[in-house]
């Protein structure tokens, strides 16, 4: 692979931002710059441009006027963002940085937080975005202030909170697929010191996948949330804030595609129709509950802040889903977990005007995980009750202490330098039955690992900022449920950028231009593979590189007219990864020189909008694309995990009037079909696939008071 083969396409780009140098004069004056942001990325509130992150920040605002309402929506925004369904679990990878490990001891290479309570499993996150303030997207490793899992970045979920002012919203929705949403919204201010803020939303639709078996429908929605806070603020230097929220998830949810091996090769991706499912099992259900508890303390001193923050989240999750895709009754899954976590973060920071700033402290996290899974086929006669059953105690902790520090060597420059030292622990105890024959396991593993961020941040005049930083990043490792690739236990991994980027705005914040380039080192990257049995694991890399280019901007032409868009060129490649070797010890495996899974080398946004001035509303118009070139979703780079270039686009529509808008939508107006995820069960003789929701459409009204 070249080391960067995007030339042509690296022209297209600038040649387009000198033209929108150029015609950015005829901006008309008035009050037409863009919104400025603030945010909290670096657990202080800074401006979004003054943030030496590459990072985009949308507000709650900007989430419903661009037609977010999941959280796989936000690809569409974000530069470098790929969020899929892999099944029951939410796969994110930015920048190319992204992991497949969606079992009980595994990890995720991008840390989600809601309102910063840390999400450790994939399948523990609603996919509904309700009440949002803002959502931030950190890209690149965020070793040091947020620790662990955060290799490729940090998507932060930040909720609306309650305020002074009492008001309320109420929003119902209906589509194809007998698309039906509800939302709402109630902000009271109990007394002086005390205010309420509660909401709830609710979506149900039919299943996108037609069942032929026939059966129940796969890739349908039913769910339910709740959130409610309450503020207290005695005084200025304190306040405390109390959170709860309550989801249920139900219905059949995400399913597989499945095709025959024996039709196909590992050559090719199989043709099939994007609505067509063979799952003949007639129970196939979703019950998933879980509620999220926390109180945050921020009290003040005359030199710093200091800031606790506590939570537990419970998670009960049930799934019983068809494995192999086809129309096969007796291939199917049940799957059972019962979920705790429990985080603590306490953290001081200076809040004076000094040359040097600073902010340390220390966090716990523990999970227990109590997990009972049987993967059902009759057809195998040596285990007629169960082909194979996993019955396991997890527990994981992790403790880490951190300090980042800033110096301002001058009025524009300053050097940042940070440390986190993590320990991880990890512990499963139980047995497993696979084919007939039963394992006893007492596992315990181990690791630590400091990170370290080394930054040097010129703030060359008002409206521009240059940064360039050393950062790393670490995921913990795990344990496999199958042995039959590899070892049992895989160590964790490492990742260290290098990274120059550049903040800017012109003509009085009428263009935003923000770019970075990126040069990503992995050591022992943690990548899936598939042994003989069709069983999944997780193995080490020895090592793999990701280089990377991205540009995003904004453009408020007029008042009236906007423009947004992005662009990532990514080149990444397996450097060493060998996963068998001869007797003499030589690689008999390699897979060296494959592209990294995940990873488009080139990949863009770009949105347009106009508002329309009526005689007493207005018309806003939206339409908007995203588009990826080809890449691979399996590390072996297989022609059945190859994923073709492809592009989604979306028209909106928003009419206002007073308190009350109306939305209408086309999501996905191509309604091509494209695969999110790719895997081989050589134990059941199907390919199964995960796939794009197809093209919907449907509306919405609002009314705020």
């Amino acid at each position: 692979m070249s080391e960067f083969k995007h030339s042509r396409l690296a022209c297209a780009v600038i040649s387009i931002f000198s033209v929108s140098f150029a015609s950015s004069a005829y901006a008309e004056d008035g009050d037409q710059g863009i919104e400025k942001i603030e945010v909290t990325a670096t657990k202080r509130t800074t401006g979004l441009q003054d943030t030496a992150i590459a990072m985009s920040a949308f507000t709650g605002e900007t989430l419903k006027e661009n037609g977010v309402s999941e959280v796989t929506d936000i690809a569409t925004l974000a530069p470098g963002v790929s969020i899929t369904q892999n099944s029951a679990n939410v796969i994110v990878s930015i920048r190319g940085v992204n992991s497949q490990d969606t079992n009980e001891t595994g990890n995720p290479a991008v840390a989600i937080a809601q309102d910063s309570f840390y999400i450790e499993r994939a399948n523990s996150f609603s996919n509904a975005l309700y009440d949002m303030q803002r959502v931030e997207v950190l890209r690149g490793p965020q070793g040091t202030l947020y620790g662990k899992n955060a290799t490729g970045g940090v998507i932060n979920f930040i909720t609306n909170k309650p305020t002074s002012e009492q008001e309320g919203s109420v929003s119902v929705g209906i589509g194809n697929y007998n698309l039906i949403t509800a939302e709402g919204m109630l902000n009271v201010p109990v007394t002086d010191e005390v205010n309420m803020r509660a909401a709830f939303f609710s979506k149900s639709h039919d299943g996108y996948r037609e069942n032929e078996a026939p059966a129940t429908p796969g890739d349908d929605a039913d769910m339910k949330s709740g959130r409610v806070h309450l503020s207290y603020a005695p005084s200025d230097d304190l306040s405390i804030l109390l959170s709860g929220q309550w989801t249920d998830l139900g219905g059949v949810g995400a399913t597989v595609q499945g095709v025959a091996i024996d039709e196909w090769n590992n050559d090719e991706v199989p043709s099939f129709e994007k609505e067509g499912i063979e799952h003949s099992l007639p129970s196939q259900k979703l019950d998933h509950f879980y509620e999220t508890y926390q109180v945050q303390v921020d009290y003040s001193l005359d030199f710093m802040d200091i800031t606790l923050l506590s939570g537990l989240r419970n998670s009960d999750y049930s799934q019983r889903r068809d494995l192999d895709g086809t129309a096969r009754a007796d291939r199917y899954m049940n799957v059972n977990e019962d979920v705790q976590d429990v985080s603590h973060e306490l953290r001081f920071s200076s809040n004076t005007d000094n040359a040097f700033s600073w902010q340390f402290g220390g966090n716990y996290f523990n999970e227990t995980n109590s997990l009972y899974s049987v993967f059902e086929s009759w057809a195998v006669a040596n285990s007629p009750d169960g082909m194979m059953t996993f019955d396991f105690d997890v527990e994981t902790t992790s403790k880490a202490a951190f300090i980042h520090t800033g110096y301002k060597l001058t009025e524009t420059l300053e050097l940042e330098a940070g440390l986190r030292r993590s320990k991880d622990e990890v512990s499963r105890k139980g047995q497993q039955d696979v084919f007939g024959t039963a394992s006893v396991y007492d596992n315990n593993a181990d690791s630590a690992k400091t990170t370290h961020h080394l930054g040097l941040n010129w703030k060359m005049n008002e409206d521009t900022l240059l940064y360039v930083k050393s950062t790393s990043g670490y995921k913990a490792g795990g344990f496999n449920n199958s042995t039959d690739v590899g070892s049992d236990a895989y160590s964790p991994e490492t990742l260290d950028a290098i990274e120059v980027g550049l903040k800017s705005q012109f003509f009085d914040n009428s263009l935003r231009i923000n770019s970075s380039a990126f040069t990503y080192k992995y050591k022992d990257q943690q990548v899936k593979v598939t042994g003989a049995s069709g069983l999944s694991a997780i193995e080490n890399a020895g090592e793999s590189k990701i280089n990377g280019l991205e540009v995003e901007f904004v453009w408020q032409v007029t008042s009236y007219d906007r423009v947004d868009g992005s662009v990532v060129l990514l080149d990444g490649e397996y450097e060493d990864l060998c996963l068998a070797y001869s007797s003499d010890g030589v690689c008999a495996t390699d897979y060296a020189g494959n592209e990294t899974a995940m990873t488009p080398d080139s990949q863009f946004n770009l949105s347009y909008e106009h508002e329309f001035l009526l005689d007493d509303a207005s018309l806003v118009a939206k339409v908007q694309t995203h588009y990826e070139s080809e890449s691979f979703l399996g590390i072996e780079n297989f022609g059945f995990q190859s994923r073709d270039a492809y592009t989604k686009t979306d028209l909106i529509l928003t009419y206002y009037k007073d308190d009350w808008n109306v939305r209408a939508y086309i999501r996905n107006i191509e309604d091509d079909v494209v695969i999110t995820s790719a895997n081989k069960s050589s134990l059941f003789g199907t390919y199964n696939y995960g796939l794009m929701a197809p093209r919907t459409f449907g509306a919405s009204i609002s009314y705020i008071f």
